[in-house]
Parts: C-alpha cells; sequence; structure tokens
C-alpha cells in the first residue's frame, strides 16, 4: 500500500514539474512572439544567451522541485504564486536579454532558501482555528467602519462607470492625475489596508460562511471605490479571488496560476496576427503581471551595482536612524530617468529592492525575513485553511513583485492582518481555557 502512494505522489510531482517545464516554455514563447515586437521600447529587447537558456530551465526545475505543491498551508501557496509570477520571469528575463548570472543565481538561491526553510525548520506548533474570526463583535466593528470609511471616500470621490474597461490606459491614467481626494497618512494607510487586506479577506471569509449578502456588500465597495481612483489591482484582486476559489476543487492555486498564465500565453500567440486588439490586451496583462517586473529587477540591479545604495534611506527606518538619502527623487523615479529619461515610477519587487538597500546580502536577509512572516501567518490559520481566506491573501503576495518588503509590511497592510490573526488566536486560546473550566467543575 505505501508503495502504491508513494508512486502515485512520485506521478504527480513529475506531472507537476512537467506542467513547470510547458509554462516556462511558454514564457519564453510569449517573451520573443508578444513583448519584444509590442514592448521592446520598455527594455523587452531580446538578446538570447543560450547557455543562460539553460541555465535558467535547470534552475526553475530545481526550485519547482523544492516547492511543495501538495500541501495547503499557506506559505506553500504563497511560494507557488511567487515562484510562477516572479522567479519564471525572472529568468525567462536573464537568458532572453543576456542579463547578469550573478543577480539571477542569488535571487534564485534566495527564493531556495526562503522554500527550505519554510518547508522543513523547526517552527512553534501550528494552532488551528475554526473559523477565520473568533470575536464576532471585533469582527462587526471592523465591518461597519469599513463601510463608513469607504463610503465616505465614494461620495468625496464620486463614481464613473467608464473606468470599468481597465484597458482604456489613456481615460484610466488621466483620471489618476486628475485624483485631489488628498487623504491624512493615517487615513491612506487605511484605505490600502481595506482595498488590499481587510476587503478580501472579510468578503472572502463572509463568502466562506454562505453570508453572500454581507460579502457581496464588500466586493461592492470595492468596485465602487474603483470607479472614482481606477487602480486595476481593486479590482483584479477580487477577481483573481473568485478564480482561485472556483477552480481550487480541481486545482491548487499554484497550479491555477500555471494554467491560466500558459492558457493565456497560448490564446495571444493564436489570435496574433488575426484578433490584434485582443492580442495587445492580453500582452498588456501578462507584460504588467510577468515580464515588465523580471525586467525592472534587473534595471535596479544595473544601476545600485555601480551607484550609492540606499541602506534603507528611503523609508521610515533610514528617517528614524538619520540616514541621508542620496538621491533627489523617489528611487522608482531615479530607474525611470536613468534608464527611459522620463518622470515614470518603476518600481520593482522585494528581492531587488533588498538589493537596493544592502547588496547581495540584502537579498538573503529578505529572503529570512519572509520565511518568518510566512510561517506566523501559518500559526495562525493552520494546517488547512479555508480556501476563500487563501485566495482573498494571495493577491497581497503578487504584490511582493512590485513592493520593497518593508513597505508589504506596512503599506499593504500585512502588519495589520498579523495583529488581526493575533487577536484572533488569543481569543481562541480564552475560549479554550473557559471550555476546560466548565468541564473540570
Amino acid at each position: 500500500m505505501k508503495i502504491i502512494v508513494t508512486n502515485k505522489i512520485s506521478k504527480r510531482r513529475l506531472l507537476i514539474l512537467l506542467g513547470v517545464v510547458i509554462y516556462k516554455l511558454l514564457v519564453d514563447l510569449g517573451y520573443v512572439e508578444l513583448m519584444t515586437p509590442i514592448f521592446g521600447y520598455m527594455a523587452l529587447e531580446t538578446n538570447i544567451n543560450i547557455a543562460k537558456s539553460f541555465v535558467g530551465f535547470f534552475v526553475v526545475v530545481i526550485l519547482a522541485a523544492f516547492i511543495r505543491w501538495e500541501e495547503n498551508r499557506f506559505s506553500d501557496q504563497a511560494l507557488q504564486i511567487l515562484f510562477i509570477v516572479s522567479i519564471v520571469p525572472l529568468s525567462t528575463y536573464y537568458a532572453m536579454n543576456d542579463k547578469s548570472s550573478t543577480f539571477f543565481l542569488c535571487c534564485s538561491f534566495s527564493f531556495l532558501l526562503t522554500t527550505i526553510l519554510t518547508s522543513y525548520s523547526i517552527f512553534p506548533k501550528q494552532i488551528k482555528i475554526k473559523g477565520m474570526f473568533n470575536m464576532p463583535r471585533l469582527f462587526a466593528v471592523i465591518y461597519v467602519c469599513i463601510i463608513l470609511f469607504f463610503g465616505y471616500i465614494i461620495i468625496r470621490q464620486g463614481v464613473d462607470f467608464s473606468y470599468l474597461n481597465i484597458f482604456d490606459s489613456k481615460n484610466i491614467y488621466s483620471a489618476r492625475q486628475n485624483y485631489n481626494l488628498h487623504l491624512g497618512t493615517g487615513a491612506t494607510y487605511l484605505f490600502s489596508w481595506g482595498t488590499r487586506i481587510i476587503i478580501p479577506l472579510f468578503a472572502g471569509y463572509l463568502f466562506s460562511k454562505r453570508k453572500i449578502f454581507l460579502g457581496g456588500v464588500l466586493v461592492a465597495v470595492q468596485f465602487l471605490v474603483y470607479f472614482g481612483n481606477p487602480h486595476k489591482e481593486l479590482i483584479l484582486g477580487i477577481v483573481m479571488m473568485f478564480a482561485v476559489v472556483l477552480f481550487s476543487r480541481k486545482m491548487s492555486p499554484g497550479k491555477t496560476f500555471i494554467f491560466f498564465g500558459g492558457f493565456s500565453i497560448i490564446l495571444a500567440l493564436l489570435l496574433n496576427g488575426i484578433a490584434k486588439s485582443i492580442t495587445l490586451k492580453i500582452a498588456a496583462l501578462l507584460s504588467r503581471l510577468l515580464y515588465i517586473p523580471a525586467s525592472l529587477k534587473f534595471l535596479h540591479y544595473e544601476f545600485f551595482s555601480s551607484n550609492q545604495k540606499l541602506w534603507f534611506s528611503e523609508g521610515r527606518i533610514g528617517r528614524l536612524l538619520g540616514i541621508n538619502y542620496p538621491y533627489d527623487t523617489s528611487v522608482g523615479i531615479v530607474i525611470g530617468r536613468h534608464f527611459f529619461s522620463v518622470d515614470s515610477n518603476c518600481n520593482t519587487g522585494y528581492l531587488a529592492y533588498a538589493y537596493d538597500d544592502l547588496g547581495y546580502w540584502g537579498i538573503v536577509l529578505v529572503s529570512i525575513g519572509l520565511f518568518f512572516i510566512l510561517k506566523i501567518v501559518d500559526s495562525f490559520l493552520g494546517e488547512k485553511a479555508n480556501i476563500w481566506v487563501i485566495a482573498a491573501l494571495l493577491y497581497p503576495v503578487i504584490m511582493l513583485n512590485d513592493s520593497a518588503f518593508l513597505s508589504w509590511l506596512l503599506t499593504v497592510g500585512v502588519i495589520f492582518l498579523i495583529v488581526l490573526l493575533k487577536l484572533c488566536k488569543e481569543q481562541f486560546n480564552r475560549n479554550c481555557e473557559m471550555r476546560l473550566k466548565r468541564i473540570k467543575n
């Protein structure tokens, strides 16, 4: 019996590795056939290095072999998504544009380090929490406050349904430039936490409890916020949550991303030359999710390998320590001016931002930091978190592809998420203690 089970697991892993290889081939093909012809002016040129192509394939397969694809823990799902949207495209850009092997291998090693630590390290015993929230009053208070806060914002900013066409970049960027609802620092953080963490998480929890109306109200609020402040992530995050849940019965979130990523590339390649407008829209989404973040990681590396590093001077840590910021504008715009001669905010992911601050040691340290965060969330969610909860939290994970680690913790709201889960855990422990006392009495 054990031999049969082992054989089944081996076959599954081989099929997953085969799927990863096919996905990697499609990402490479999509770069050459779609990205370079359409977005070559955005540093997506083609300078193929055959030797680096083999290195990239080898590294991708090795990393995929260490990922636990069949596990249901949040950390495993998060690493699958990061691997698909960050590491695989990075390997493609590395080989297709003949970039630094040192930087690519360091990023790959750091991701492997996070994977090994997350999968095989000894960590405090996980606590299974039945029901995501065990504090009904706190839940109700936060729910009402979020509705009131975003209701106020929606009334102040107004609603324009023309933004529903997320591919109308001219209209959307014009709206962003003319957006005049200026919030204070605290309200700005609350806005970010609400749209990226609280609304998706609470909506997912409510849907998992079949409280459709209450969950639907939060989704409607998210969409109404978008119609006044059209950032695509406000819609795409919610859409992604529903898609992950819809396909979760057949595939894990990681496999779902591989399937849809590969399918999107195939569809764009088939429509190329037949339906140019559709191809362009699919390619635009793929470029923003996969290829441009990969290119920006190398652009940040190239700039900071020969210029003064930040040493955390751009963020709050630098201000508290009195470290002088060496540039006259934000680092994203510094990169845009240097490589494109425009004031484009070229944000990048947590690995490249870590290099901006501390070089290669920064990449290693931030990977260890990510391991701790993933395991802390694991300890609160338990071995098998509800799929709605995992789906709601995967979009913040994707934002690591565009955010510095410390910004991800504060601006995106992961620290708030951990505090909320901590409160739930404490309440759960108190409930257990009260039950034990009743049993003894």
